[in-house]
Parts: C-alpha cells; structure tokens; sequence
C-alpha cells in the first residue's frame, strides 16, 4: 500500500490473485476510515476555530468509497459537531451584531463621547475570544478610541480622562482586568506635567495591587483542581493536559482538558467528569457557582505549560 495525503492507496499487480486484491482493498478501506474516526474522535469540543479541522474530516471522508464509509463509526458524531458549529457561528453573528451597533452608535467622536466608546469597549471586551473575530467594524472603535485620547489632550483633560478610568474600575473583580488595563494605559499616556494632576493614583496602584492577589488565587485554584483531577484521569487511562477556571459573561467556567495518545472519546469526558465533579463537591474548594466542562484539548489549542512544548517538540 501507498499512503498519500493520509489515505492508503493500494495498487496490486497483473498477477494477483482476485482475492489477494481484494483483501488488501478491504484492509486499504478499514485503514482510511480508522483515520477519519481519529479526526473525528480528536476534534474535542467545538469552538469558532473549529472550521479547519471539520473541513478536514468531511474531506477525508467524502474522499472514502461508499464501502469505506460503512467503516466510519463516528460519521453521526461529525454531523453533530457540525451541527454545534453552525449553531455556534449562528449565535456569534448574532452576539457580535450588537456589539458592532454599540460601535456605530459612537458616531463623530466629540468630548463627550467617552461614554459610548467605553460601552462599545466593555461590550466587545466581554465577548468570549472565539466571538470577536466576528466583529467586523473594531477598527472604528479603536479609531474612536484614539481620536477621542487625542481630543482630551488637546483640550487639557487628558489627566481628567485617566480619573475617570480609574473611577470606572469599581470593585475589583477577575473580569475588571481590562478596566484596569484601560486605566493605566490612560495614566501612563499622560506627560508628566499631567500626571501630576491625576488625584485617584492611588485607587489605580490599589486596583492592579488586588487584581495580583485574585489571580494568583485563582491560580492556586486551578492548581488545586488539577491535584484532584490527575489521578481520575490515570484511572481512566487519561493525563491531564490542562485546568483553566474562567469567567465569560456572567457565567463561571472550570474546563478540564484531558489527553491520550489514541485520543478521548465521549466516554472517557463523561467517566471523568462525573468522578471529577464528586470530588470537586467533596473538596468544596471553589467559592463560586460554576460550570464544569471536561474535553480533550482540541487539535487548535495552543501549549500553555512547559510540558506542553516539550511534548509538541518529542
């Protein structure tokens, strides 16, 4: 057999038998569908980046003769994740629509369009990562955004515009982190000269001080989840690639992603995530309401740990 593009060719001589040829096709079909399984059983949970890896599979597959077909078993799988792909896409044209009306609604930027940008800003901020490639007009924005920096300077409020970021922090939470980040990148723009005349410094200093604090908690939390997790997911044959605890939205989020060489399956998540949970609730560690998700890492996801690289790199 000759393997090109990831699909077995065979090619048999004048002087083979029937049979031999038709042995070394049937075997030829079974290989090209255990790879399309493998796709399919790899593409993990399905996010806006998802498109390249369901293109691949359905190629693979439509490339397959209709008896190779019969060998794929997760064919049902793959028209389910397509179908929560195209739900997907559907709801983040959606959510992006309003964010891009919040946008156009900025207009000629004038001294008191700082409301409207900061909402705009706020609103797309908060969009999970996968929805922002979906708004289309962020370059009006940002535009916005600096024309309405530059418009404060000229008119000697730049100090002013810096006292109202930090202001807009509020209590500090995980998800005030761009407020924070938008705050000293007004502050830190400002001459010296206006610095001076910033009076709330100190709430800014204060803000990033405790923002330090929570991330490192919740760093210490994720490390705690993880302690848990690795070995269920040894019982189940799985190693733990990753434990992320996140806020999108309002919601709270601990994801686990788990790996194996053959790949995880619906099976291996749910085995895992149902002794993952009980341990969680035995623990009690976690001091928000929360939405446990548990996945393989997906073939897009980028190395976040050391042991990740060095695992890409053999």
């Amino acid at each position: 057999g000759v393997v090109s593009s990831g699909v077995v060719v065979c090619s048999v001589s004048a002087g083979s038998t029937v049979g031999v040829s038709s042995a070394l096709l049937l075997q030829a079909e079974r290989q090209n569908a255990a790879r399309v399984d493998r796709l399919i059983a790899n593409l993990g949970t399905i996010t806006g980046e998802s498109a390249a890896a369901l293109e691949n599979a359905f190629r693979l597959y439509e490339a397959l003769s209709e008896k190779g077909k019969t060998f794929v078993t997760r064919y049902p799988e793959l028209l389910e994740k397509q179908r929560i792909y195209a739900s997907l896409i559907r709801q983040s044209s959606e959510r992006a629509a309003e964010v891009m009306e919040r946008i156009a609604s900025i207009g000629t930027v004038t001294e008191t369009s700082g409301a409207l940008i900061d909402s705009a800003r706020d609103a797309y901020d908060k969009l999970p990562k996968d929805v922002k490639p979906f708004v289309t007009n962020l370059a009006v924005l940002e535009t916005a955004e600096e024309a309405y920096a530059r418009l404060l300077e000229q008119i000697g409020a730049s100090a002013r515009l810096a006292e109202e970021r930090i202001e807009a922090i509020g209590t500090v939470t995980l998800d005030r982190k761009n407020a924070i980040v938008r705050a000293r990148s007004a502050y830190d723009r400002l001459t010296d000269a206006a610095k001076q005349e910033v009076k709330n410094y100190e709430k800014l200093l204060a803000a990033e001080a405790r923002l330090k604090e929570l991330e490192e908690q919740y760093a210490a939390l994720e490390a705690r989840a993880e302690e848990l997790l690795t070995p269920i997911a040894a019982a189940n044959g799985c190693e733990v690639y990753d434990v992320e605890y996140v806020k999108e939205g309002s919601d709270w989020y601990l994801r686990a992603y788990i790996d194996k060489p053959e790949g995880v399956n619906i099976i291996d998540c749910e085995n895992v995530s149902r002794a993952f949970s009980d341990k969680l609730d035995e623990a009690d560690f976690i001091p928000d309401a929360y939405i446990l998700e548990v996945s393989s890492p997906g073939l897009g996801r980028a190395p976040k740990k050391d042991r990740h690289l060095e695992k890409s790199l053999g």
